[in-house]
Formats: C-alpha cells, structure tokens, sequence
C-alpha cells in the first residue's frame, strides 16, 4: 500500500495516486493531531496534495523530491512554524 496508517502518522511510500486520496482524508477528518511522513513518497497524486493543503496535518518527514518540496511548501512552511512552536514551548 501506498498509504500506511500507524496511529497518528500516515507514511507514504512510492507513489500515491488518486485513490488513496479518498482514504487519506477520511483518515484525516475528525482527527485533531495527524502527522504525515513523506520520506519515502517519489509521487503525489494533485488529489493528494489538496488534501494536504486544506487539512491541518503536520508533515513530520518532508519528501526528498525537490518538486514534491516546492508543490507542498505551504503546508511544509505550516510543519515547520508549528513545530518551531512547540519546541519553543517545551523550552519555555
């Protein structure tokens, strides 16, 4: 499976075409914490990436593939400035 659900985090691995879409965000609704790992995705439908964009999930893995990078740099700068945020919090 392109998808792989473990708990909290959804880790994509190869290339994840339109219908892991409908699951993923099934798997997202509802949730108030979801991680996303993208470390081993090569392929992401656009199905997949509107999903991602207009959910609240946290990549936690970015994707090694630097057009993967630049399509999702909304949500990847969102990972990162929630993340920042929780560190600074814990150090607080």
């Amino acid at each position: 499976m392109p998808i792989r659900y473990m708990s909290g985090t959804a880790m994509c691995e190869g290339s994840c075409g339109l219908g892991e879409a409908g699951p993923l965000r099934q798997w997202l609704v509802g949730r108030r914490a979801s991680l996303i790992d993208l470390g081993e995705a090569t392929h992401l439908h656009t199905a997949i990436v509107q999903v991602l964009l207009a959910s609240a999930a946290i990549v936690s893995v970015e994707p090694r593939d630097l057009l993967l990078r630049e399509v999702l740099a909304p949500v990847l700068e969102r990972s990162r400035a929630l993340s920042l945020g929780t560190r600074q919090d814990l150090a607080a």
